[in-house]
């Protein structure tokens, strides 16, 4: 059984490896410092109770690469570190063993507030599965 705390720790090892990431944290900072960095969002986690319980934890992982200045520039910096992610992604697609199943679902580049600044980036939106087996009782 993965909780939560686990995934997040897992994610964002996984995504702190990454060549160029240089902050990273499991829960949205107050305050970024070095750039780029990356941090998970709030998690939605849709649960099937049941003898074999499964859930699915949808979890938005921010990545900051620069301050905004030069849009194009910046964006052109964005993809690169993007694609580095997605590769990092598929190569730890259960996380070490601890899920089923990581994937990510969606990618939105764009400008991402933090703390009163703007910076440019993108969110991440990942999917995460797994399932255990349970006992239930009456």
């Amino acid at each position: 059984m993965a909780t939560t705390t686990q995934i997040r720790d897992a994610v964002i090892a996984l995504v702190a490896a990454v060549p160029g990431i240089k902050a990273a944290t499991a829960y949205a900072p107050e305050k970024i410092g070095a750039t780029p960095a990356a941090w998970l969002g709030d998690d939605v986690d849709t649960i099937g109770m049941g003898a074999l319980e499964s859930h699915v934890h949808q979890l938005p992982l921010y990545l900051a690469v620069s301050r905004t200045a030069i849009y194009g520039n910046e964006m052109r910096a964005a993809e690169a570190l993007e694609e580095s992610v997605m590769a990092a992604v598929r190569s730890h697609v259960t996380l070490g063993g601890l899920v089923n199943l990581l994937t990510v679902e969606r990618r939105q580049q764009g400008r991402i507030g933090n703390g009163g600044a703007e910076y440019v980036g993108c969110v991440f939106a990942l999917r995460v599965h797994s399932k255990w087996a349970t006992s239930l009782a009456g």
